[in-house]
């Protein structure tokens, strides 16, 4: 079975960035492209599909990286991005979030972390690409049960309320931001599992995830 392809996009004004990441990734994807800004990202997106796209939140000309990002799912929905900025904070990550980011990571960036979430998504990518080729086995329940009612009472999979909304519900936000996303997440994919009644596969559905992906965030914030 051939895998399907894999490509990934960084929306970047610093050349830098541009040329160092495009290297870095070499081998991580089928194509790795770059583009200076939003109208030059808009025109790829429209000659080719993306999988991964890593996005600049300070972009100097055009759309800002928050209104790329935003265009980037209503064209290609259903792929993962990553918002990076020099100036990380807590209200920037939760505008990234709300705009649809995977994640949100600070500059100076880890090359080898941005390789390890190019890996997982491209793993994600492919989990999925099978999944969808073979025949589903009947659910237990009815068609639309996740699609519909237990999907309304999930939080949003694209990591929750943070910020304020966090601080109101759970106590004082964590002091640094990595904590605080990640405590999101924990969030929302405790939600998600009350409202399956624990079901993982329907679990996954709901936050559109792969079921391994679930059982390993599961473990990670020892959720079992």
């Amino acid at each position: 079975m051939t895998a399907a392809p894999f490509n990934v996009l960084v929306v970047d004004d610093e050349p830098g960035i541009r040329i160092g990441l495009a290297r870095g990734l070499f081998g991580e994807a089928d194509l790795v492209a770059t583009a200076a800004d939003a109208n030059e990202a808009l025109e790829l997106f429209g000659k080719e599909a993306f999988h991964f796209v890593i996005i600049d939140f300070n972009l100097r000309s055009g759309l800002s990286g928050l209104e790329l990002l935003q265009q980037f799912h209503k064209l290609q929905p259903g792929a993962d991005a990553i918002v990076i900025t020099a100036y990380g904070s807590v209200d920037v990550a939760v505008q990234a979030m709300r705009a649809g980011a995977l994640d949100f990571v600070p500059k100076p960036l880890d090359l080898n972390d941005v390789r390890q979430r190019v890996r997982s998504a491209r793993m994600k990518h492919r989990l999925e690409s099978e999944s969808n080729r073979v025949p589903k086995a009947p659910d237990d329940g009815p068609p639309n049960e996740v699609d519909g009612d237990v999907g309304e009472q999930l939080p949003s999979p694209s990591l929750l309320q943070a910020s304020r909304g966090l601080s109101a519900a759970s106590g004082p936000l964590p002091n640094s931001l990595a904590e605080a996303v990640q405590e999101c997440e924990r969030m929302t994919i405790n939600r998600a599992l009350q409202a399956c009644g624990r079901h993982r596969e329907k679990t996954a559905k709901a936050l559109k995830i792969s079921v391994r992906t679930l059982h390993y965030k599961m473990g990670r914030y020892s959720l079992h």
